[in-house]
C-alpha cells in the first residue's frame, strides 16, 4: 500500500510504501515447482522433460535454470486429477503431443504478471503459438488460453529467482472431454444438463456431433435468477427454444479469444433457433453475448472440448431475469439515465409487478450487487399526464400493472450530459413535470423489436405522452428516432427485459415546445423537489454499492 504518494525529490518522486518489495522466493522457478504442494510434481516433471523435444529431464533442468527470465504456467494437482486416466495415458503415450503441450506452458525470456497485461493480450509461448490473457477491470478472475483451451489462474504472480509462476486449473493445449462430458462434469452447469436431457433428441444428438459444436452454457446461478425458473423445467417448448438459442448452427466452432478491440468489433453468429442472430462483442474488458434478447457475460470462454467449444455465461438466452428499470440500472453507461427515470417516477411506473425478486447486476468490471430499484426510486409526487393515462398509466407513484409491456428508447449517459449542458435542457430539467413529459416521449406501450423491422421502412409509435414518434431501421446495426425535426440514433438495440425491450439512443429528443409544456402545480412541484432529493440519495447508495 502506498502510504505517502508523489513526494517531490529534485527531478524525481518518492512513494512511501508499507512493506519491503523483496523476492518472495530465492529458489529458481523449477525449484519452487518441485517443492510446491499445489503442483502434481510427478506428472509435471514428466511433461517438462519433453520441453526440449527429447524426453530428457536433465536438459530441461539446464534449459529452465539457465534462463534469466521465464514465466511458467503450472496445472494444479486438482487440474491433473480431473483428467480421466485413460485420456491421461493417451497423452503419456504421445511424445510429440507432450512436447506441444509442455511448450504451451512456458514463456521464454519474459517475466509476465497478470497485473501488467491487457485484456486479450497475446504473448508468444515456447511453441509456435501464444498465451492469451483474459482479464477484466476488477481482475477478480484471470484466464489464460493456449491451444484451444482456457484455464483460470488460481494462484498467480509467484516471483522466483529467475521468473514467475502461475498455477492454473486446467492443462493447456489438451482437449479430453466432449461438449456433453464437459456439461455433465462441470459442477456449475448441472441445471443446463437437466435442460439438455429434456430437450428433443435432435438437439441432444447435435451436442455429441464429432465436430463443429459451439455451446453457450448458462450457469446454475443464471437459471436461479430467472423469475419463472420452476415453469422452465416443465415447459418443453421453452426448453427447446433455450437450447436452440444457446447453440450455433452445426459446423460453427467459435473461439472467443479472437473477439477483441473496441465495442464496434463484434461478431454476428447464427443460432439454431430459426437462424436468429447471436451477437458477440467486447465491452468494458469483458466479452458479452446477446441471444434471444438477453445479454449475458461470458464468465469462462473457450472451454476447449474434443468436438468444439463450450462458453460459460451468466444469463439464460431467451429468458430475461430483470424488468425494464433494473435492466437499465444494470447497464454501466445508463446509470445517469436510470437516475432521470427515478426522479420523474417512471422507474416505478415501468416495474414488473409479477417479480418477487430481481437478479443482481453484473457490471463490466464483473462486480455483482443487488439492483432492486423499486422502492428506492418510487417517486409518489408525480403521476403521468392525462394523455399518458389513456395509454394505461396509473396514478401517483404506482406501477402500470401486470399486463403492461414497454419499449424504451433510453438516452445514454453522454446524451443526458449533453442535454444538461444545454440552456433548454437546464430549463426543462428544472421542472420535473416538463422533464417527465420529455422522457415519456421515449417510451411506448407498443412492442418494437428493431431486428424484426424491415430495413429502410419508416414506422410510427404513440408515446406515453401521446406524441407520435417515427423510427426507421437504417442498417442491420443502426436505426433512427425522429420527432418534429429532431433526430437520435439507436446505438444499441433489442435488450430484453421481463416486461419489455430497451433501445439505447445517443440524444434526448426534445423541441422548443417542451419549454412551455404544462407543468406540475406549485404544491406538487415543491413536494417533487424533496422526493427527487430522496430518490437521488437512495439511487447513489445503490450506485456506490455497485462500484464498491
Amino acid at each position: 500500500m502506498i502510504l505517502r504518494p508523489n513526494i517531490p525529490a529534485g527531478n524525481s518522486y518518492i512513494q512511501v510504501i508499507d512493506r519491503v518489495l523483496d523476492i518472495p522466493s530465492d529458489k529458481s522457478v523449477l525449484g519452487y515447482i518441485s517443492l510446491s504442494e499445489q503442483s502434481d510434481t510427478a506428472f509435471y516433471r514428466e511433461i517438462l522433460q519433453y520441453i526440449t523435444g527429447e524426453g530428457d529431464y536433465t536438459k530441461t533442468v539446464d534449459f529452465m535454470n539457465t534462463r534469466p527470465r521465464i514465466t511458467v504456467f503450472v496445472p494444479t494437482r486438482e487440474a491433473i486429477g480431473r483428467i480421466p486416466k485413460e485420456k491421461l495415458d493417451l497423452l503419456r503415450g504421445n511424445p510429440s503431443k507432450l512436447n506441444e503441450v509442455a511448450q504451451m506452458h512456458i514463456i521464454e525470456d519474459q517475466v509476465v504478471y497478470t497485473s501488467f497485461v491487457y485484456h486479450n493480450e497475446g504473448i508468444n509461448n515456447l511453441g509456435k503459438g501464444q498465451v492469451i490473457f483474459r482479464t477484466n477491470t476488477a481482475r477478480e478472475a484471470v484466464f489464460v488460453s493456449s491451444g484451444g483451451v482456457t484455464a483460470q489462474v488460481v494462484r498467480g504472480n509467484i516471483t522466483c529467482r529467475n521468473g514467475a509462476i502461475h498455477f492454473i486449473d486446467t492443462l493447456l493445449g489438451y482437449k479430453y472431454n466432449t461438449a456433453k462430458d464437459e456439461i455433465w462434469l462441470n459442477p456449475i452447469t448441472r441445471t443446463f444438463k437437466q435442460v439438455l436431457e429434456r430437450s428433443r433428441n435432435e438437439l441432444q444428438n447435435a451436442v455429441v456431433a464429432p465436430s463443429g459444436v459451439t455451446l453457450f452454457v448458462p450457469t446454475d446461478t443464471a437459471f436461479r435468477n430467472v423469475p419463472s425458473y420452476n415453469n422452465i423445467m416443465t415447459n418443453i417448448s421453452l426448453i427447446n427454444k433455450m437450447m436452440e438459442l444457446s447453440m450455433l448452427e452445426p459446423g460453427q466452432e467459435i473461439e472467443l479469444t479472437g473477439v477483441n478491440g473496441a465495442y464496434e468489433a463484434r461478431l454476428s453468429l447464427t443460432s439454431q433457433y430459426f437462424r436468429n442472430p447471436i451477437q458477440v462483442y467486447s465491452q468494458g474488458n469483458e466479452t458479452w453475448i446477446e441471444s434471444g434478447y438477453v445479454k449475458a457475460r461470458v464468465v469462462r470462454p473457450d472451454v476447449g472440448v474434443t468436438n468444439g467449444y463450450v462458453h460459460i455465461i451468466d444469463a439464460v438466452p431467451g429468458v430475461p431475469s430483470r424488468d425494464i428499470p433494473n435492466t437499465i440500472f444494470c447497464e454501466d453507461w445508463l446509470i445517469k439515465s436510470s437516475l432521470q427515470l427515478a426522479v420523474t417516477g417512471l422507474n416505478d411506473y415501468m416495474r414488473d409487478v409479477r417479480l418477487n425478486s430481481i437478479a443482481p447486476c453484473t457490471t463490466s468490471s464483473g462486480i455483482q450487487s443487488a439492483a432492486n430499484v423499486y422502492t428506492a426510486f418510487a417517486n409518489p409526487s408525480y403521476s403521468l399526464n392525462q394523455q399518458g393515462s389513456s395509454q394505461g398509466s396509473n396514478t401517483q407513484g404506482r406501477p402500470c400493472g401486470s399486463n403492461c409491456f414497454f419499449t424504451v428508447f433510453i438516452p445514454n449517459g453522454t446524451a443526458i450530459d449533453n442535454f444538461e449542458n444545454m440552456i433548454a435542457g437546464k430549463q426543462i430539467q428544472a421542472d420535473n413535470g416538463r422533464w417527465q413529459n420529455v422522457l415519456m416521449r421515449h417510451i411506448t406501450r407498443q412492442r418494437i423489436y428493431l431486428d424484426q423491422t424491415a430495413i429502410g421502412v419508416e414506422r410510427t409509435f404513440t408515446a406515453l405522452n401521446g406524441d407520435q414518434v417515427r423510427y426507421r431501421r437504417a442498417t442491420t446495426r443502426y436505426a433512427y428516432l425522429y420527432y418534429k425535426g429532431r433526430q437520435s440514433r439507436v446505438i444499441h438495440s433489442d435488450i430484453g427485459g421481463t416486461n419489455g425491450v430497451i433501445h439505447i439512443i445517443d440524444a434526448v429528443i426534445f423541441t422548443s415546445d417542451d419549454l412551455y409544456a404544462l407543468s406540475s402545480s406549485p404544491s406538487s412541484h415543491s413536494l417533487g423537489v424533496w422526493s427527487s432529493l430522496l430518490s437521488l440519495c437512495l439511487f447513489m447508495g445503490n450506485v456506490l454499492r455497485r462500484l464498491c
